[in-house]
């Protein structure tokens, strides 16, 4: 059934109401109610960012959405995309707005449509010529933070940038670890180039044995992990 023009412009002077504040006491009760909604999501997907920012940032991330947003009925994570959104656009630290954009993406691949690889342990050693071919974890991403993930529970200290991976593994549990500069361009160049050309680049042939063992070491927990799958010639993923 088509809505009436007149009452589609009845729901929009409403809805604007909200947004901006009104000065009847039954609707200034129903922006209440939508604020405290708002509050919610903030709380439940953004714990950290709800516990270091200050009240004045919280309130501004919220009225701020509420003038922006011209959705009538938003969905939890669209309020919560908004919300990253918004936060480049209100006086806001760079730390602050970096644990926002960690706890999104922290969110987003909870709720990520993608799944994990069903990765065969790999519990041999292997070299360079058993591998076809790496393919990424589809939930898997990479952000760098100018703070310690494992110390959010007790401090929100600023250091220097560290990088990390982000994805889900294939228990559905989403994890994270630290990872080297070196370790980052590597794994993006195995993922994008492919396997010879990320080989020849790092100059493997001219690396000593031990360093040989741990790079590979390094790859085969990466693949156990569900970060990566190697893909291997004959039946070398055994489990």
């Amino acid at each position: 059934m088509k809505i009436p023009e007149s009452l589609k412009l009845q729901m929009e002077n409403f809805t604007n109401s909200i947004r901006t504040g009104s000065k009847t006491k039954d609707l200034e009760l129903y922006r209440e109610f939508i604020v405290s909604n708002v509050e919610g999501v903030l709380e439940n997907t953004f714990p950290y960012f709800n516990t270091y920012a200050s009240d004045k940032n919280k309130n501004e991330l919220v009225d701020y959405f509420l003038q922006q947003n011209d959705s009538n009925d938003p969905a939890f994570h669209q309020i919560a995309t908004e919300f990253l959104k918004c936060s480049q656009n209100i006086e806001l630290g760079t730390e602050l707005k970096k644990l926002l954009e960690f706890e999104w993406l922290i969110f987003n691949t909870e709720i990520s449509p993608e799944k994990a690889f069903d990765n065969k342990q790999i519990n041999i050693e292997i070299d360079y010529r058993d591998v076809v071919k790496v393919d990424a974890n589809p939930t898997l991403n990479f952000i760098s933070l100018p703070f310690e993930i494992c110390d959010l529970e007790k401090s929100f200290d600023s250091v220097d940038d560290i990088s990390y991976a982000v994805y889900r593994n294939i228990n559905d549990r989403v994890t994270y670890q630290k990872v080297s500069i070196v370790d980052h361009l590597v794994l993006k160049s195995l993922i994008d180039e492919g396997v010879e050309k990320t080989f020849e680049l790092i100059g493997y042939e001219n690396l000593s044995i031990n360093r040989k063992s741990d790079f590979f070491k390094k790859i085969t927990n990466w693949h156990n992990q569900n970060m990566i799958r190697l893909n291997l010639k004959g039946e070398k993923n055994d489990k």
